[in-house]
């Protein structure tokens, strides 16, 4: 049987479950791919060959890997860290032996992005507790639901080929955008059409490239050609290719040339790679200057400033809210809900300089403000007031005599003295 033939197996009806997620979205999307409009083949791993698809998702998953994952718990007047919780080493220092918290949830938001689906097997120590996350590979997991008794399950399949099925207990799924709560949409397969075309203009290029970048011409030939075929692949031998596209050209017999030109500014390459480029930048949320897209402002340092701002709170924030929601709920890693995930956002979700300047203004008004100094010191990163290392001592100058040794080291001068 063919791979499309045991994907198509995998997903039939098994004791009561029914594969709901797959083949005919993301899963066969990302094993054997969708045709796109373009006439392109679409598929999760060949999406990343386009440099925006992948700067965005690496991007995007960088910055998650960069926040730390804590757990808090409820106290009197708030919240508080709880390093001492037994899943904090788990989540903010090494989910498995292999790897380490920044690059576990860089993959995972990654297999979110891309996939639609991020699927993690809870392992458990001796005393029934989830002490460790392994990451299941997504184009090898097929979801399966039984409607009747509301539950899911999970069948993945090793690199050895064996079969294994997971009770929903036993992973973790966290989801993209889903249009049944059940299994999450990949955004690659969804938009292959956006995608393909980005393909195919990636392809159209290099060939004009390969060809010398120039549109291809005519060979005038006053007589009566016995095998047109081998004058086509000797002139294409000797002046073909953008290495050859400089080469001087010699016709014999009164053959000439005659190109069919099209100039470039009609093949508007940058203008067509820029569309391209914004509309994958939506696709993930992402400004259009980090992949290179356009938004239509000029780059200020506003602009740069309200991008960094944006990347945060409308790409970073969301897979960020997703992943610790969706562990939050779990009630393997998290029995009660007094204790939960958060990654740390302080510094990341802050405005610009000036609107921080003038919402602390307002916030530390002795007379409005509902906020003391130290709390708008630890927003920004600094330590309390009480260490700050006090201001060194002045020594006025005209309280020592002229000549006298001024910390014991030298003199006043005397054009100092008063």
């Amino acid at each position: 049987m063919d791979l499309l033939g045991k994907v198509v197996a995998g997903a039939e009806f098994r004791g009561g479950f029914s594969g709901l997620a797959a083949p005919s979205d993301w899963l066969l999307d990302s094993l054997v791919g969708g045709t796109s409009i373009a006439g392109e083949n679409v598929t999760v791993r060949n999406s990343l060959g386009l440099i925006a698809v992948f700067g965005a998702v690496s991007k995007i998953s960088e910055e998650v890997g960069a926040k730390p994952l804590k757990v808090y718990r409820s106290v009197e007047d708030g919240k508080e860290e709880a390093p001492d919780h037994r899943a904090w080493r788990m989540l903010h220092d090494m989910p498995n032996p292999v790897t380490p918290a920044h690059r576990f949830w860089s993959t995972v938001s990654g297999h979110v992005l891309l996939w639609g689906n991020c699927f993690l097997e809870k392992a458990r120590a001796d005393s029934g507790l989830v002490d460790t996350l392994i990451l299941l590979d997504p184009s090898r997991t097929v979801i399966e639901w039984s409607e009747r008794q509301q539950l899911k399950r999970f069948k993945f399949q090793e690199q050895t080929g064996e079969t294994r099925i997971l009770r929903e207990e036993d992973v973790v799924h966290i989801m993209d955008f889903s249009l049944d709560g059940i299994v999450g949409e990949s955004r690659i397969s969804r938009c292959r059409d956006g995608i393909g075309t980005a393909l195919a203009r990636k392809r159209f290029e290099g060939g004009f490239y390969k060809s010398g970048a120039v549109v291809r011409g005519v060979i005038e030939y006053p007589g009566r050609i016995q095998n047109t075929k081998s004058l086509r692949e000797s002139w294409t031998e000797v002046y073909g290719g953008a290495r050859n596209s400089h080469q001087v050209a010699v016709l014999e017999e009164g053959a000439t040339w005659k190109s069919v030109t099209m100039p470039l500014k009609d093949m508007e390459f940058v203008e067509t790679a820029k569309l391209s480029n914004t509309e994958i930048a939506i696709l993930f949320n992402l400004p259009p200057a980090y992949v290179g897209g356009s938004a239509g402002d000029s780059l200020t340092y506003e602009t740069v400033e309200g991008n960094a701002i944006q990347l945060q709170t409308q790409s970073v924030a969301p897979v960020c809210n997703n992943i610790a929601k969706t562990l939050e709920n779990d009630r393997g890693i998290f029995p009660f809900v007094s204790w939960w995930p958060e990654f740390e956002f302080k510094a990341a979700m802050r405005g610009d300089s000036r609107a921080r300047a003038e919402y602390y203004e307002k916030a530390l008004d002795p007379a409005k403000g509902w906020m003391v100094r130290n709390e708008a010191r630890e927003l920004e990163g600094l330590p309390p007031d009480d260490v700050v290392p006090p201001e060194p001592v002045i020594v006025e100058q005209d309280s020592l005599p002229i000549g006298e040794p001024m910390n014991g080291k030298g003199t006043v001068p005397a054009g100092l003295a008063s």
